[in-house]
Protein backbone atom coordinates (compact mmCIF):
# COMPACT_ATOMS: atom_id res chain seq x y z
CA UNK A 1 0.00 0.00 0.00
CA UNK A 2 2.74 2.46 0.97
CA UNK A 3 4.56 1.88 -2.31
CA UNK A 4 1.52 2.45 -4.50
CA UNK A 5 -0.42 5.30 -2.90
CA UNK A 6 0.55 8.98 -3.08
CA UNK A 7 1.12 9.80 0.60
CA UNK A 8 1.43 13.11 2.35
CA UNK A 9 4.19 12.92 4.89
CA UNK A 10 4.93 14.50 8.29
CA UNK A 11 8.45 13.82 9.51
CA UNK A 12 9.03 14.66 13.17
CA UNK A 13 12.55 14.92 14.58
CA UNK A 14 13.70 15.32 18.15
CA UNK A 15 16.89 17.09 17.08
CA UNK A 16 18.27 18.71 13.96
CA UNK A 17 21.17 16.24 13.84
CA UNK A 18 18.75 13.43 12.97
CA UNK A 19 18.06 14.96 9.56
CA UNK A 20 21.57 14.16 8.38
CA UNK A 21 21.65 10.53 9.58
CA UNK A 22 22.14 7.75 7.06
CA UNK A 23 19.64 5.61 9.00
CA UNK A 24 16.94 8.24 8.53
CA UNK A 25 17.49 8.52 4.78
CA UNK A 26 17.35 4.76 4.34
CA UNK A 27 14.15 4.61 6.41
CA UNK A 28 12.40 6.92 3.97
CA UNK A 29 13.40 4.71 1.04
CA UNK A 30 12.53 1.45 2.81
CA UNK A 31 9.06 2.70 3.65
CA UNK A 32 8.37 3.28 -0.04
CA UNK A 33 7.70 6.99 0.27
CA UNK A 34 9.30 7.58 -3.14
CA UNK A 35 12.27 9.45 -1.72
CA UNK A 36 14.41 7.18 -3.88
CA UNK A 37 15.96 9.96 -5.89
CA UNK A 38 19.02 11.66 -4.44
CA UNK A 39 17.46 14.98 -5.38
CA UNK A 40 14.58 14.28 -2.99
CA UNK A 41 16.91 13.51 -0.12
CA UNK A 42 19.02 16.55 -0.92
CA UNK A 43 15.87 18.68 -0.96
CA UNK A 44 14.87 17.20 2.39
CA UNK A 45 18.22 18.05 3.96
CA UNK A 46 18.20 21.49 2.38
CA UNK A 47 14.80 22.33 3.87
CA UNK A 48 15.94 20.88 7.21
CA UNK A 49 18.89 23.24 7.21
CA UNK A 50 16.50 26.19 7.28
CA UNK A 51 14.92 25.09 10.56
CA UNK A 52 16.04 26.57 13.86
CA UNK A 53 15.04 24.77 17.03
CA UNK A 54 12.91 26.73 19.50
CA UNK A 55 13.07 26.26 23.26
CA UNK A 56 9.30 26.15 23.75
CA UNK A 57 7.55 25.44 20.46
CA UNK A 58 7.97 23.10 17.51
CA UNK A 59 9.14 24.57 14.21
CA UNK A 60 8.31 23.24 10.76
CA UNK A 61 8.84 23.71 7.04
CA UNK A 62 7.12 22.13 4.07
CA UNK A 63 7.79 21.33 0.42
CA UNK A 64 6.17 19.28 -2.34
CA UNK A 65 7.39 16.42 -4.50
CA UNK A 66 5.79 14.83 -7.55
CA UNK A 67 3.24 16.43 -9.84
CA UNK A 68 -0.38 16.16 -10.85
CA UNK A 69 -2.27 13.36 -9.11
CA UNK A 70 0.95 12.16 -7.45
CA UNK A 71 1.75 15.54 -5.85
CA UNK A 72 2.61 15.03 -2.19
CA UNK A 73 3.21 17.45 0.64
CA UNK A 74 6.14 16.80 2.95
CA UNK A 75 6.33 18.62 6.30
CA UNK A 76 9.44 18.54 8.46
CA UNK A 77 8.83 19.17 12.13
CA UNK A 78 11.50 19.87 14.74
CA UNK A 79 10.55 19.46 18.39
CA UNK A 80 11.46 22.12 20.99
CA UNK A 81 14.72 21.74 22.87
CA UNK A 82 13.40 22.22 26.39
CA UNK A 83 11.35 19.73 28.35
CA UNK A 84 9.23 21.16 31.16
CA UNK A 85 8.30 19.26 34.29
CA UNK A 86 4.85 18.68 32.77
CA UNK A 87 6.07 17.01 29.57
CA UNK A 88 8.15 13.93 28.95
CA UNK A 89 11.33 13.79 26.88
CA UNK A 90 9.27 12.91 23.81
CA UNK A 91 7.51 16.33 23.93
CA UNK A 92 4.12 14.83 22.95
CA UNK A 93 2.40 18.22 23.30
CA UNK A 94 4.53 19.53 20.41
CA UNK A 95 3.96 16.35 18.36
CA UNK A 96 0.21 16.75 18.78
CA UNK A 97 0.36 20.38 17.61
CA UNK A 98 2.30 19.42 14.48
CA UNK A 99 -0.18 16.68 13.57
CA UNK A 100 -3.10 19.04 14.17
CA UNK A 101 -2.09 21.16 11.18
CA UNK A 102 -2.31 18.11 8.85
CA UNK A 103 -5.11 16.06 10.42
CA UNK A 104 -7.50 16.64 7.50
CA UNK A 105 -4.91 15.59 4.91
CA UNK A 106 -5.66 12.54 2.75
CA UNK A 107 -3.37 9.51 3.12
CA UNK A 108 -1.18 10.88 5.87
CA UNK A 109 1.92 9.09 7.08
CA UNK A 110 3.68 10.31 10.22
CA UNK A 111 7.31 9.30 10.72
CA UNK A 112 8.50 9.58 14.31
CA UNK A 113 12.24 9.62 14.80
CA UNK A 114 12.40 8.73 18.47
CA UNK A 115 15.40 8.50 20.77
CA UNK A 116 13.84 5.77 22.96
CA UNK A 117 10.83 3.47 22.92
CA UNK A 118 9.42 5.47 25.85
CA UNK A 119 9.55 8.64 23.74
CA UNK A 120 8.10 6.74 20.76
CA UNK A 121 5.20 5.53 22.91
CA UNK A 122 4.30 9.05 24.06
CA UNK A 123 4.73 10.50 20.57
CA UNK A 124 2.57 7.79 18.94
CA UNK A 125 -0.20 8.45 21.47
CA UNK A 126 0.09 12.17 20.72
CA UNK A 127 -0.55 11.43 17.03
CA UNK A 128 -3.65 9.36 17.81
CA UNK A 129 -4.99 12.07 20.10
CA UNK A 130 -5.62 14.33 17.11
CA UNK A 131 -8.16 11.97 15.54
CA UNK A 132 -11.26 11.85 17.78
CA UNK A 133 -13.96 9.26 17.16
CA UNK A 134 -16.92 11.44 18.16
CA UNK A 135 -18.82 14.41 16.80
CA UNK A 136 -22.33 15.82 17.18
CA UNK A 137 -21.96 18.32 14.36
CA UNK A 138 -24.60 18.34 11.62
CA UNK A 139 -22.00 16.89 9.27
CA UNK A 140 -21.12 13.43 10.61
CA UNK A 141 -17.71 11.84 10.54
CA UNK A 142 -17.01 10.11 7.19
CA UNK A 143 -17.97 6.43 7.01
CA UNK A 144 -14.56 5.65 5.53
CA UNK A 145 -12.14 7.96 7.33
CA UNK A 146 -8.67 8.58 6.03
CA UNK A 147 -6.05 6.06 7.07
CA UNK A 148 -3.18 7.45 9.11
CA UNK A 149 0.08 5.51 9.13
CA UNK A 150 2.49 5.89 12.04
CA UNK A 151 6.06 4.80 11.36
CA UNK A 152 8.49 4.66 14.28
CA UNK A 153 12.20 5.00 13.50
CA UNK A 154 14.02 4.17 16.75
CA UNK A 155 17.41 2.66 17.60
CA UNK A 156 15.77 0.61 20.34
CA UNK A 157 13.66 -2.42 19.44
CA UNK A 158 10.07 -1.71 18.44
CA UNK A 159 8.25 -5.06 18.40
CA UNK A 160 4.66 -6.28 18.14
CA UNK A 161 4.06 -5.94 21.89
CA UNK A 162 4.94 -2.24 21.56
CA UNK A 163 2.58 -1.86 18.61
CA UNK A 164 -0.25 -3.57 20.50
CA UNK A 165 0.27 -1.44 23.60
CA UNK A 166 0.33 1.78 21.57
CA UNK A 167 -2.78 0.74 19.65
CA UNK A 168 -4.82 -0.11 22.75
CA UNK A 169 -3.64 3.06 24.49
CA UNK A 170 -4.65 5.23 21.53
CA UNK A 171 -8.05 3.52 21.42
CA UNK A 172 -8.62 4.35 25.06
CA UNK A 173 -7.33 7.90 24.72
CA UNK A 174 -10.02 8.28 22.07
CA UNK A 175 -12.55 6.70 24.46
CA UNK A 176 -11.66 9.31 27.08
CA UNK A 177 -11.92 12.04 24.43
CA UNK A 178 -15.36 10.84 23.38
CA UNK A 179 -16.62 10.84 26.96
CA UNK A 180 -15.24 14.34 27.64
CA UNK A 181 -16.66 15.69 24.37
CA UNK A 182 -20.16 14.29 24.99
CA UNK A 183 -22.56 17.00 26.24
CA UNK A 184 -24.09 16.62 29.73
CA UNK A 185 -27.66 16.17 28.47
CA UNK A 186 -26.41 12.91 26.93
CA UNK A 187 -23.61 11.88 29.30
CA UNK A 188 -25.39 12.37 32.62
CA UNK A 189 -24.42 10.21 35.59
CA UNK A 190 -26.68 7.27 34.65
CA UNK A 191 -25.30 7.21 31.11
CA UNK A 192 -21.74 7.43 32.42
CA UNK A 193 -22.30 4.41 34.66
CA UNK A 194 -23.59 2.48 31.64
CA UNK A 195 -20.50 3.52 29.64
CA UNK A 196 -18.30 2.19 32.46
CA UNK A 197 -20.16 -1.13 32.55
CA UNK A 198 -19.89 -1.43 28.76
CA UNK A 199 -16.14 -0.79 28.91
CA UNK A 200 -15.76 -3.35 31.71
CA UNK A 201 -17.54 -6.01 29.67
CA UNK A 202 -14.60 -6.27 27.24
CA UNK A 203 -12.14 -7.13 30.03
CA UNK A 204 -11.21 -10.49 31.51
CA UNK A 205 -10.10 -11.09 35.09
CA UNK A 206 -11.75 -7.91 36.38
CA UNK A 207 -14.59 -7.09 38.75
CA UNK A 208 -16.91 -4.10 38.92
CA UNK A 209 -18.90 -2.62 41.78
CA UNK A 210 -21.42 0.22 41.39
CA UNK A 211 -22.68 2.07 44.48
CA UNK A 212 -25.39 4.40 43.30
CA UNK A 213 -28.03 6.86 44.46
CA UNK A 214 -29.42 6.58 47.98
CA UNK A 215 -27.20 3.55 48.61
CA UNK A 216 -24.30 6.02 48.81
CA UNK A 217 -26.06 7.87 51.61
CA UNK A 218 -27.02 4.67 53.40
CA UNK A 219 -23.46 3.35 53.31
CA UNK A 220 -21.94 6.58 54.54
CA UNK A 221 -20.44 8.13 51.40
CA UNK A 222 -21.43 11.63 52.54
CA UNK A 223 -19.08 13.59 50.26
CA UNK A 224 -20.17 12.31 46.87
CA UNK A 225 -23.81 12.03 48.00
CA UNK A 226 -23.87 15.62 49.21
CA UNK A 227 -22.47 16.92 45.92
CA UNK A 228 -24.80 15.00 43.60
CA UNK A 229 -28.07 14.56 45.51
CA UNK A 230 -29.79 17.59 43.93
CA UNK A 231 -29.50 16.29 40.37
CA UNK A 232 -32.20 14.47 38.42
CA UNK A 233 -29.51 11.82 37.81
CA UNK A 234 -28.11 10.72 41.16
CA UNK A 235 -24.39 10.20 41.89
CA UNK A 236 -22.51 6.90 41.69
CA UNK A 237 -19.19 5.41 42.72
CA UNK A 238 -17.86 2.89 40.18
CA UNK A 239 -15.04 0.61 41.32
CA UNK A 240 -13.14 -1.43 38.71
CA UNK A 241 -10.61 -3.97 40.00
CA UNK A 242 -7.98 -6.13 38.29
CA UNK A 243 -5.93 -8.83 39.97
CA UNK A 244 -2.97 -9.69 37.70
CA UNK A 245 -1.78 -13.28 37.54
CA UNK A 246 1.71 -12.12 38.54
CA UNK A 247 0.53 -10.01 41.49
CA UNK A 248 2.10 -10.81 44.85
CA UNK A 249 -0.27 -11.19 47.78
CA UNK A 250 1.85 -9.06 50.09
CA UNK A 251 1.98 -6.11 47.70
CA UNK A 252 -0.24 -3.11 48.31
CA UNK A 253 -2.60 -2.33 45.45
CA UNK A 254 -2.49 0.67 43.12
CA UNK A 255 -5.64 2.78 42.99
CA UNK A 256 -6.39 5.35 40.28
CA UNK A 257 -9.06 7.82 41.39
CA UNK A 258 -10.82 10.17 38.96
CA UNK A 259 -13.15 13.12 39.40
CA UNK A 260 -16.32 12.51 37.39
CA UNK A 261 -18.45 15.66 37.66
CA UNK A 262 -20.62 15.32 34.56
CA UNK A 263 -21.57 18.99 34.87
CA UNK A 264 -20.47 21.62 37.36
CA UNK A 265 -22.80 24.58 37.86
CA UNK A 266 -20.97 25.42 41.08
CA UNK A 267 -24.04 24.42 43.09
CA UNK A 268 -25.53 27.17 45.25
CA UNK A 269 -22.14 28.92 45.09
CA UNK A 270 -23.08 29.18 41.44
CA UNK A 271 -20.55 29.96 38.75
CA UNK A 272 -20.87 33.44 37.28
CA UNK A 273 -19.78 34.60 33.81
CA UNK A 274 -16.40 35.37 35.37
CA UNK A 275 -16.00 31.82 36.68
CA UNK A 276 -16.95 30.18 33.39
CA UNK A 277 -19.79 27.69 33.74
CA UNK A 278 -19.73 27.12 29.97
CA UNK A 279 -17.48 24.18 29.19
CA UNK A 280 -17.94 22.49 32.56
CA UNK A 281 -18.92 19.25 30.84
CA UNK A 282 -15.16 18.55 30.94
CA UNK A 283 -15.18 18.32 34.75
CA UNK A 284 -15.40 14.54 34.41
CA UNK A 285 -12.18 14.38 32.39
CA UNK A 286 -10.13 12.98 35.26
CA UNK A 287 -12.37 9.94 35.59
CA UNK A 288 -12.42 9.44 31.81
CA UNK A 289 -8.62 9.37 31.82
CA UNK A 290 -8.63 6.89 34.72
CA UNK A 291 -11.11 4.62 32.91
CA UNK A 292 -9.06 4.66 29.70
CA UNK A 293 -5.79 4.10 31.56
CA UNK A 294 -7.26 1.17 33.50
CA UNK A 295 -8.54 -0.56 30.34
CA UNK A 296 -5.26 -0.02 28.44
CA UNK A 297 -3.20 -1.28 31.41
CA UNK A 298 -5.27 -4.45 31.76
CA UNK A 299 -5.23 -5.25 28.03
CA UNK A 300 -1.47 -4.70 27.81
CA UNK A 301 -0.79 -6.83 30.89
CA UNK A 302 -2.80 -9.70 29.44
CA UNK A 303 -0.65 -9.90 26.33
CA UNK A 304 1.43 -13.04 26.08
CA UNK A 305 4.53 -10.83 26.00
CA UNK A 306 3.47 -7.40 27.29
CA UNK A 307 5.29 -4.19 26.47
CA UNK A 308 7.29 -3.17 29.55
CA UNK A 309 6.92 -5.26 32.68
CA UNK A 310 3.90 -7.16 33.92
CA UNK A 311 1.71 -5.62 36.61
CA UNK A 312 2.80 -6.99 39.99
CA UNK A 313 0.13 -5.28 42.10
CA UNK A 314 -3.68 -5.32 42.07
CA UNK A 315 -5.01 -2.35 40.12
CA UNK A 316 -8.20 -0.45 40.97
CA UNK A 317 -9.97 2.44 39.23
CA UNK A 318 -12.46 4.58 41.18
CA UNK A 319 -14.79 6.81 39.18
CA UNK A 320 -16.47 9.42 41.40
CA UNK A 321 -19.48 10.32 39.27
CA UNK A 322 -21.88 13.14 40.18
CA UNK A 323 -23.51 16.28 38.80
CA UNK A 324 -23.03 19.44 40.87
CA UNK A 325 -26.51 20.79 40.25
CA UNK A 326 -28.85 23.41 41.69
CA UNK A 327 -32.19 22.41 43.20
CA UNK A 328 -34.23 22.10 46.40
CA UNK A 329 -31.90 19.36 47.68
CA UNK A 330 -28.64 21.21 46.93
CA UNK A 331 -25.97 21.27 49.59
CA UNK A 332 -25.78 24.72 51.25
CA UNK A 333 -22.74 26.59 52.45
CA UNK A 334 -22.68 25.89 56.24
CA UNK A 335 -23.90 22.29 55.79
CA UNK A 336 -21.73 19.61 57.39
CA UNK A 337 -21.09 16.31 55.61
CA UNK A 338 -19.80 13.12 57.20
CA UNK A 339 -17.42 11.05 55.10
CA UNK A 340 -17.07 7.26 55.10
CA UNK A 341 -14.09 7.56 57.46
CA UNK A 342 -16.21 9.43 60.01
CA UNK A 343 -14.48 12.73 59.24
CA UNK A 344 -16.84 15.72 59.22
CA UNK A 345 -16.47 18.62 56.79
CA UNK A 346 -18.16 22.01 56.89
CA UNK A 347 -19.03 23.35 53.46
CA UNK A 348 -18.19 26.99 52.78
CA UNK A 349 -18.13 26.84 48.97
CA UNK A 350 -20.22 24.34 47.03
CA UNK A 351 -18.07 24.99 43.95
CA UNK A 352 -15.21 23.16 45.69
CA UNK A 353 -16.95 19.85 45.03
CA UNK A 354 -14.00 17.95 43.57
CA UNK A 355 -12.26 17.40 46.89
CA UNK A 356 -15.56 16.18 48.38
CA UNK A 357 -16.22 13.45 45.81
CA UNK A 358 -12.56 12.40 45.73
Amino acid sequence: FLKNEPLNCLIIMESKEQFASIEFSSTLCQQGLKFHAESHLDMLKGVAATLTASTDFSTSAEFFIGSGASLRKVVLGLLPTLVSRDNCVGRPHAVSNLVKTLKNTDNLVVILNSSTTEAAFAQSCAVGRQFPSHTLKSKPLPENPNVVHIIVNCKETVDQSFVYCVTTTIENIRLAQRLVDTPPNILHTDAYVEESIRAFSQLKGCTIQVIKGTELEARGFGGIWGVGKASEHLPALVVLSYFPAAARVEEKSVCLVGKGITYDTGGLSIKTPGTNMAGMKIDMGGSAAVLGAFIASVLNDQQQDPYGSRLLKPLHALLCIAENSVGPLSTRPDDVHTFLSGKTVEINNTDAEGRLVL
